[in-house]
């Protein structure tokens, strides 16, 4: 069937599944807007090129399709570097269908143009400069196929004015084969094992995870693995704070890791941290932390007096750090801190204070807000009768086997006596 090269695009759009496009027209890319006009496909006009692709962004994240971005040569083109890059970045599917000056101007320093193939190249999964308008739908359905399929990213067809308008022989494309492009699929076995000897001999591991799993449809395993390896907290990187990857029963969240105090804030020697914290905000820090920790720590007292078989063992003094002891006829505080953990209660192994305390104490950070505190007392009997029940004795035994030391073995030994 014989068409503008512009409408055999409309229908290869149409084709992939394309209901909606953002972009911003210009000199170049006017023929592709004529052909939009009466296409089907809805078109959102934006008021620069940067907008419209963080907006294709924000579509293909929402919908889990690939969004799809208009830009004119030149100017319009580099002004989607930024959101390229971040496509990039973020493993976000994009296509952005450039438009360029004719053919006979390229590389003549002809008004508004510019290398678009070559300024993009570092950052998109693939270009194509077009040069045959004859390969348009091949090459269109190419770029959705490298778009989604192995590591999510952008692709950019760079489309010269002058080709655009050509009529060619449209044919649909029904399949796509690529045979130098085989995309990884499979993990690594070998670096599986790697990471999982590496979290099975760490003494606090953390999962920091991000969009990535989102793309991958994997936050079901993930809340399994989190869940399976009980005292495990799990942060996140931007992509997944913003887009709330965790799902099911999984309760032992940190924060989003970010900047600087977000990040020191994972420090487990708590005294260390504030100290750099210190630094970072000026010498008027340590009072109001000290300030925060005594008004907790009496929150703290108030808790404990109505609860039989936890005290306050180490009150803090220089640090910001309290360590409760449990009872010897009481649950081991290993059982204590993964049943804490699920209530999102920020706890930490009892080590500092010597072996032989190590199973009958765990810390807690005082420098948190009031609610935190707030939050211990509402769950703090309750993590203790699941504790004292067994609930988490023979899973918190196995995880402390698997560490594979003598002193985590004689722990695993005492949480399956019972304390």
């Amino acid at each position: 069937m014989m068409m503008r090269a512009v409408d055999a695009i409309m229908e290869c759009l149409k084709a992939e599944g394309v209901d909606v496009v953002f972009g911003y027209p210009g000199g170049a890319n006017l023929p592709t807007y004529d052909a939009l006009v009466d296409a089907g496909v809805k078109h959102v006009l934006v008021r620069h090129e940067q907008g419209g692709g963080h907006a294709a962004e924000g579509y293909a994240k929402a919908t889990g399709r690939v969004g799809v971005l208009f830009a004119t040569s030149g100017p319009g083109a580099t002004n989607i570097v930024t959101p390229l890059t971040d496509a990039h970045m973020d493993s976000v599917p994009l296509v952005a269908f450039t438009g360029q000056v004719r053919t006979d101007l390229i590389g003549t320093d002809g008004f508004q143009e510019a290398d678009t193939f070559g300024i993009t190249m570092p950052i998109v999964k693939h270009s194509f400069l077009i040069r045959n308008p004859a390969e348009i739908p091949r090459v269109v359905h190419e770029a959705f196929h490298v778009a989604r399929t192995g590591r999510p990213g952008p692709v950019l067809i760079d489309l010269p004015q002058d080709l655009s308008r050509t009529e060619i022989d449209y044919e649909p494309i029904t399949d796509v084969r690529l045979p130098g492009y085989q995309p990884t699929t499979e993990g690594n076995q070998k670096q599986i094992r790697l990471a999982a000897k590496a979290i099975a001999n760490a003494r606090r591991p953390v999962l920091y995870v991000g969009g990535g799993v989102v793309n991958a449809g994997a936050a079901a395993e993930l809340t399994e693995l989190a869940v399976a390896m009980l005292s495990v907290s799990h942060c996140w990187g931007m992509a997944g704070a913003r887009l709330g990857f965790l799902a099911g029963p999984s309760r032992l969240m940190r924060d989003c890791l970010r900047m600087k105090a977000a990040v020191t804030r994972l420090n487990t020697n708590l005294i260390a941290q504030q100290g750099a914290l210190a630094a970072l905000r000026g010498d008027g820090y340590l009072p109001q932390a000290q300030a925060i920790v005594r008004r907790n720590l009496a929150h703290l007292e108030q808790t404990l007096a109505g609860v039989d078989g936890v005290r306050l063992a180490v009150a803090p003094r220089r640090g910001l750090a309290c360590a409760l002891e449990l009872s010897d006829e009481g649950p081991t505080a290993q059982e204590l801190m993964v049943a804490l953990f699920a209530r999102r209660v920020a706890v930490y192994p009892g080590d500092g204070l010597g072996d032989e305390r190590a199973a009958t104490t765990v810390r807690l950070n005082l420098s948190g807000p009031r609610s935190s505190m707030e939050h211990l007392r509402a769950v703090l009997g309750e993590a203790l009768d699941e504790s004292a029940a067994g609930r988490w004795r023979e899973p918190v035994a196995a995880l402390l086997d698997g560490k594979g030391t003598a002193r985590a073995t004689a722990l695993a030994e005492r949480v399956r006596r019972g304390g």
